[in-house]
């Protein structure tokens, strides 16, 4: 069984049901990436309440496609992470460029990530 550090979903609030489901969530990270006036709504209150309630750890750190590459450099050395697979842009290429650990998935491409992935 791996530990909850090996795992990433991106999720939104519009899924509380099916995180709902998932078990041992409790104590896990939550970053939450959305615009701050979004947690004035009833549905993301609700999401975050559940969050709250699973003891997960929340962060508030909002992305957006708008950053710029110093930036994207910034958060990826404050993230270290194993592979960056860049979304929300219309250059995806661009990050080849900048960052050596860049996978690029092509819209409608499925992506398994495993233990395996994440170390090759």
């Amino acid at each position: 069984m791996y530990a909850h550090h090996h795992y990433c979903i991106i999720i939104r609030d519009s899924l509380l049901a099916d995180l709902q489901h998932i078990n041992n969530i409790a104590g896990t990270g939550l970053i939450y990436s959305l615009w701050g006036g979004y947690l004035q709504t009833k549905r993301v209150q609700k999401f975050i309440q559940y969050a709250e309630d699973q003891h997960m750890n929340i962060t508030h750190l909002h992305t957006s496609g708008h950053a710029d590459s110093k930036k994207l450099h910034k958060i990826v050395q404050a993230c270290t992470p194993c592979k960056i697979i860049p979304i929300h842009t219309e250059y995806p290429e661009h990050f080849i460029n900048e960052f050596d650990n860049v996978r690029i998935v092509q819209d409608g491409e499925a992506l398994l990530l495993n233990q395996r992935y994440l170390k090759d």
